[in-house]
C-alpha cells in the first residue's frame, strides 16, 4: 500500500496530463507522462471485479500518447496500466 501511494505522489508531480477532446466526431484521449519515453501502456476496461485487454499504445520520444476509445472499444471504469505493476483508473 505504501509503495502505491508513493507511486501516485510521484505519478501526480511528475506532470501527467489527459485531455479528452471531442474533434469532428472523434473522442480521444492524450497524455503525457514525465520520464516514461518510448515505452507500452496497456488500456484495460473493468467491469464489477473482472477487467479484460482493450488497447497497447506507445509513448513517444517526448512521454506523450494518444487513445482513440471510439468504436465501442471502451467505455466505464479504465485503467491505464505501466511496467505492468504501476497503473491509474479513470473513467471514460
Amino acid at each position: 500500500m505504501h509503495k502505491m501511494i508513493s507511486f501516485l505522489i510521484v505519478f501526480l508531480l511528475s506532470s501527467f496530463h489527459v485531455d479528452l477532446m471531442a474533434q469532428s466526431d472523434s473522442t480521444y484521449m492524450e497524455g503525457c507522462i514525465k520520464g516514461y519515453e518510448n515505452s507500452e501502456l496497456v488500456i484495460q476496461e473493468f467491469y464489477g471485479n473482472q477487467h479484460s485487454f482493450v488497447d497497447t499504445l506507445y509513448t513517444d520520444s517526448t512521454g506523450c500518447f494518444t487513445f482513440f476509445p471510439g468504436d465501442g472499444k471502451a467505455s466505464g471504469q479504465l485503467r491505464l496500466l505501466l511496467n505492468k505493476r504501476q497503473f491509474l483508473d479513470f473513467f471514460y
